[in-house]
C-alpha cells in the first residue's frame, strides 16, 4: 500500500508534510512480512481515528488534522518498535523516508540519515534506482514551492532581459541540493543558480564539479524562469546525476502536470510509470519541431535561420520556453526534433539520457556525439536526424555566429573612469558594478575588456576599464539592461564628487 500526502498541524503551528510515494512494502513479502503488518495496522488505525473523529466533531474541517496526528503517533510508534529506540531527530524517519517541512524556520528539510543500508532494505533497489528516487522526491519538492509561487516577482537579470531571476529559483535549488547532500553528501553537486552567466563560466564551473568526486548532480531548479515569471504553468525542474562525466540518472518534473519524466542508462525512460519512446516520424514533413529563444545574441540568429528555412518543410515549429519539455516530450513523442545552439549541461543533460533511452539520437550540430561539454544540441527520433544536420549545415547554424571578421579591423573604443564612493554606499557599488561587468562580458559580443579595481592608497576609491570594438561597441553597452541598471545607481548620488571620465581609441 502506499502512506499518501497529509497535512499535520504541529506544536508550532507549522504544517509538516509526510510522503513516501510508492512504498512497496509487500516486494518481497517474506523478507518484509513484520513492516507490512505493522503499517498495515498503522492505516487501519488511522481510518479508525478519522471516523472517530468525524463522529465526535460532525464537520469536516479538523477531521484530517485530527486524525493525522493519530497518524504520525502511531507511525512513529510502530517505527521505533521496527528499527529499535527512540525516534531521536527524526533519524529513523530518514531512514524510511520520511520528508518534513518545518514551519518556523520556513525551509525544507528532508532527514534521510543512514541512507544507504536503510533504503536499500526498505526500496530494495539498485544504487541507481535509490539514486533516481531521491532525484524524484527533490523534484517533487521543488514543484511544490514552483505550484505555490507561480507568478514570482523577478529580482534581477543574469546574461541579459530576456534572462531571468526570481527568488524562487534559489530557493528550490536549497530544497534539492539539502535532499541530495543529505542522502549522498559525498557526491559532487552543481546547480545553475551557483554559477554566474555565460558559457566560460559554466565550463570552469562543470570542470570543477567533476575533479571533486566520480558521482555529479547537475541541477536546474526552475527551467523556464520566463514562463514562470509570467505565470505560465510550462516549467520543469531538472535533475541529472553524472557518473564519471556520463549520464545515469536523469529526472525531469512538470510541477504542473505532474509528470515525471524519468529514465536509467540501460532502463528504458518513462513518463511517471508508464514507458516512453521516440515517434515514429520517418521525416521532417511529418515532424513536430521544437527550438528555443536564447539569450545569447549571438544563438538567436542561427535559431531564426533555421526557422525561415524549416518551416516550409516541417509539420510544425514550437518554442516553449523551457529545455526541459522539448527534450522530455522529444523522448515521449510528442515531438520529433528539438535544437538549440546554446545550451548549459543543467539544461541538457538529463533530457539527453530520456532521449537516448527512449529510441533517440543526440548529438551537436554538426553531428558529433553529446557530452557533459557539449552546448550546441540536436535531438531527434534518430529517423530524421541525418537530414536535420544537412539542413543545419545548409543554413549556417551549426553553432554560435562569430563575431563579423570585419570588426577585427576597426579601432579600439575604451573609457577610463575614476570613481569615489561614499563609504556607506561602498557594498552598492560594488555590486552594482559586479553586475554590469558580468552583463558586458556575458552578452556583448564587441566588448573586449572590462576591468575594474580599488586604488591601494585611498580607501573607496574606484576605477575602471572598458574596451570595445569600435564606437559601434560602447554605443550599444549604452543600450543594455545592466548599464541602465548602473544609470540608476549613479542616480542615487553614491558619490563623494563626479566621476572622471576619459574616452580614448587605440589601434586594433
Amino acid at each position: 500500500f502506499k502512506v499518501h500526502r497529509l497535512m499535520v498541524p504541529d506544536s508550532c503551528q507549522s504544517s509538516a508534510l509526510i510522503r513516501k510515494p510508492s512504498l512497496h512494502l509487500w516486494r518481497p513479502f517474506v523478507q518484509k512480512r513484520t513492516v507490512f503488518v505493522g503499517f498495515l495496522a498503522v492505516a487501519t488505525a488511522g481510518l479508525l481515528c478519522m471516523a472517530l473523529s468525524f463522529g465526535e466533531q460532525g464537520s469536516g474541517s479538523n477531521v484530517i488534522g485530527h486524525a493525522s496526528s493519530s497518524l504520525i503517533a502511531m507511525r512513529r510508534s510502530a517505527l521505533t518498535s521496527l528499527h529499535g529506540g527512540p525516534m531521536g531527530s527524526l533519524q529513523r524517519m530518514g531512514e524510511m523516508g520520511v520528508e518534513v517541512r518545518n514551519g518556523p524556520c520556513r525551509s525544507w528539510v528532508r532527514s534521510r540519515v543512514g541512507v544507504g543500508a536503510a533504503e536499500k532494505a526498505v526500496l530494495g533497489g539498485s544504487e541507481l534506482e535509490n539514486i533516481r528516487d531521491t532525484a524524484m522526491e527533490a523534484a517533487r519538492m521543488a514543484g511544490t514551492l514552483i505550484r505555490e509561487r507561480i507568478g514570482a516577482d523577478v529580482i534581477e537579470t543574469k546574461l541579459n532581459s530576456m534572462d531571468l531571476l526570481t527568488e524562487v529559483d534559489g530557493k528550490c535549488q536549497e530544497i534539492v541540493e539539502n535532499v541530495v547532500q543529505s542522502a549522498y553528501p559525498s557526491h559532487s553537486f552543481l546547480g545553475e543558480e551557483s554559477v554566474a552567466p555565460g558559457a566560460e563560466a559554466s565550463a570552469q564551473a562543470l570542470k570543477e564539479a567533476r575533479e571533486k568526486n566520480e558521482w555529479l548532480w547537475i541541477v536546474d531548479p526552475i527551467d523556464g524562469t520566463t514562463n514562470f515569471a509570467s505565470g505560465i504553468p510550462l516549467v520543469g525542474t531538472i535533475i541529472a546525476v553524472a557518473y564519471k562525466g556520463e549520464p545515469v540518472v536523469g529526472v525531469i518534473y512538470d510541477a504542473f502536470n505532474d509528470e515525471m519524466f524519468h529514465a536509467i542508462k540501460g532502463k528504458g525512460a518513462y513518463v511517471n510509470d508508464q514507458p516512453i519512446h521516440v515517434s515514429d516520424a520517418p521525416d521532417i514533413s511529418k515532424s513536430v519541431i521544437f527550438t528555443g529563444s536564447p539569450p545569447n545574441p549571438r544563438a538567436i540568429s542561427p535559431v531564426l535561420r533555421s526557422i525561415t528555412s524549416l518551416m516550409p518543410r516541417a509539420r510544425t515549429i514550437r518554442m516553449l520556453g523551457t529545455a526541459a519539455h522539448m527534450l522530455a516530450y522529444v523522448a515521449a513523442g510528442r515531438a520529433s526534433v528539438y535544437f538549440e545552439a546554446d545550451l548549459n549541461a543543467w539544461d541538457s543533460a538529463a533530457g539527453v539520457l530520456l532521449v537516448r533511452e527512449a529510441g533517440g539520437r543526440v548529438t551537436d550540430l554538426e553531428g558529433k556525439e553529446w557530452d557533459l561539454s557539449t552546448r550546441p544540441i540536436l535531438a531527434t527520433n534518430a529517423k530524421v536526424h541525418e537530414d536535420m544536420l544537412g539542413e543545419l549545415k545548409k543554413t549556417g547554424s551549426t553553432g554560435l555566429d562569430p563575431i563579423a571578421e570585419e570588426d577585427d579591423e576597426k579601432p579600439v573604443f575604451g573609457v577610463n573612469v575614476n570613481l569615489y564612493v561614499k563609504p556607506e554606499r561602498r557594498d552598492d557599488f560594488i555590486a552594482c558594478i559586479q553586475n554590469n561587468q558580468k552583463g558586458t562580458l556575458g552578452t556583448e559580443p564587441l566588448a573586449l575588456d572590462y576591468t575594474w579595481g580599488e586604488s591601494t592608497n585611498d580607501p573607496n576609491t574606484f576605477f575602471f576599464q572598458e574596451r570595445y570594438k569600435g564606437r559601434e561597441g560602447f554605443e550599444a553597452h549604452q543600450k543594455t539592461p545592466h548599464f541602465a541598471k548602473w544609470e540608476e545607481f549613479v542616480a542615487t548620488d553614491p558619490f563623494t564628487k563626479p566621476p572622471e571620465v576619459m574616452l580614448f581609441e587605440a589601434e586594433a
